[in-house]
């Protein structure tokens, strides 16, 4: 608007922040509309979420837990039904209940591993053969080999890479710094995703212990260190789209580099000043890239600010300009 003042830097960062939460509240109110009446969705996006190498292995182990099932079903199938008759219905007819069992099982996150071993490993015990074999020696053997096989791997799981709670929480915690570290570089919005899917697991696993002050703020440590690799990546992504266009994107870019809080604070409002100068190209100075950038860096300086110590001592930003800054 002509005469208008012109904004500040936490007035750019609530009008751009907030004009983001109606644009997401659409987006939801549409997701939820499909869910009730199935009608199709106005966008299809797909999230990425954190690959956690201790979750592999809880998996791996949970999937072992199948294996004395698989030989159960298996000695039932094979010593019952099947000596009646060695006819295919008859086979199939066997199978039938423990796979339908099974794919309701499979259904469940916790049960769902354990399960596709025991329908796998049942066909291993049981190989279906012409004629069909019922020696006793046989199947114990094959299903004692299958036993002991999860049983080796199992404890071997267990004493060489325990996946305790305290052990996953500091394994999420330090994916979200190692994201810092390398400058929130990559998609934004793959970014955001792995922080929220890190924060979401972190807070499954602290709640298997009980909740004290002191995890609670190591919850919000890690809430705020993912929030600022959210506003570090979005300010970037922007930031590079003006880089021909405005003053301040490559300062920005550098302050971002080197998680500056006074260097982005000032990028930001050169880029902000700069985009109201030439508000055609930006659709004004309260759309567009210009806003988002601004609003990544301001964000991301005001959360370096207040994590500061913490940061200090983990590592992430270097301790010479932490020491000078204070």
């Amino acid at each position: 608007m002509p005469g208008a003042p012109p904004l500040a830097l936490a007035d750019a960062f609530l009008l751009e922040r907030t004009s983001v939460a109606w644009e997401h509240q659409v987006l939801l109110q549409d997701g939820l509309r499909t869910l009730e009446h199935g009608s199709p969705p106005t966008r299809i996006v797909s999230l990425a979420s954190h690959q956690d190498l201790y979750a592999g292995l809880l998996n791996a182990i949970r999937v072992l837990i199948g294996a004395p099932l698989a030989v159960a079903l298996a000695a039932i199938v094979t010593f019952f039904p099947l000596t009646h008759g060695a006819s295919p219905v008859i086979l199939a007819l066997s199978l039938l209940p423990a796979v339908c069992i099974g794919c309701v099982l499979s259904l469940y996150l916790e049960t769902g591993s354990a399960d596709f071993v025991t329908l796998v490993g049942r066909f291993i015990v049981m190989p279906p053969s012409n004629p069909q074999s019922f020696d006793p020696l046989a199947f114990s053997e094959r299903g004692l080999l299958l036993v002991m096989s999860g049983a080796i791997i199992f404890r071997s799981l267990v004493f060489l890479l325990p996946a305790s709670p305290r052990r996953r929480v500091f394994h999420l915690a330090d994916a979200i710094a190692r994201d810092l570290e390398t400058g929130s570089a990559g998609d934004a919005a793959s970014i955001v995703s792995r922080n929220y899917d890190r924060l979401t697991q972190a807070f499954r696993w602290m709640g298997q212990r009980p909740r004290r002050p002191a995890r609670r703020a190591v919850f919000a440590r890690m809430t705020a260190l993912a929030h600022l690799g959210g506003a570090v990546s979005r300010a970037r992504h922007h930031l590079v789209l003006l880089r021909q266009d405005h003053q301040g994107a490559d300062a920005g870019l550098a302050a971002l580099g080197g998680l500056d809080p006074q260097a982005m604070c000032d990028s930001a409002a050169t880029l902000l000043a700069s985009a109201g100068r030439t508000g055609g190209a930006t659709r004004g100075p309260t759309r567009g890239p210009a806003l988002h950038a601004v609003s990544g860096l301001y964000g991301a300086a005001v959360l370096t600010e207040q994590n500061a110590r913490m940061m200090r001592l983990t590592g992430i930003i270097p301790r010479a300009y932490l020491d000078t800054a204070r």
